[in-house]
């Protein structure tokens, strides 16, 4: 009984968890991009 409570509870704290994942992993990337976008800025200022 104690064992399938557990396992429950892991397996909806996983869920949540992972349903995340792809909203992360977009404002991630977007996050990056910007970064490029602005090392870009300070390159051109080198030339």
């Amino acid at each position: 009984m104690l064992g399938r409570a557990i396992a429950l509870a892991g397996g909806l704290a996983g869920g949540l968890s992972l349903s995340q994942f792809p909203e992360f992993s977009q404002q991630y990337l977007q996050r990056l991009g910007g970064a490029v976008d602005a090392l870009a800025v300070v390159v051109t200022d080198f030339d």
